[in-house]
């Protein structure tokens, strides 16, 4: 891997650990209760919310395993 292909993929991965910390900070104040709305909805926000932090962590391993040259690991599932 070249310095411009490794650069690229440290821009690709950033963006993808930035996505997720903004994900995570909506999760967070989706549970601090600031938006007036029905408990279910707010569930159902959070639980879409839960999914989306799944996608960033998988795409944050296949980014940081590229960066590195190592075979792909398989994320642990999480129980629920």
């Amino acid at each position: 891997m070249d310095v411009i292909e490794f650069a690229g993929k440290m821009c690709h991965l950033k963006t993808a650990i930035d996505k997720y910390l903004d994900v995570k900070k909506a999760r967070e104040y989706c549970k601090d209760g600031h938006l007036p709305l029905p408990p279910d909805v707010m569930s159902t926000i959070i639980e879409l919310i839960g999914d989306e932090m799944d996608q960033c962590e998988k795409e944050i391993i296949e980014l940081a395993t590229k960066l590195s040259d190592r075979p792909e690991e398989q994320p642990d599932k999480k129980k629920k």
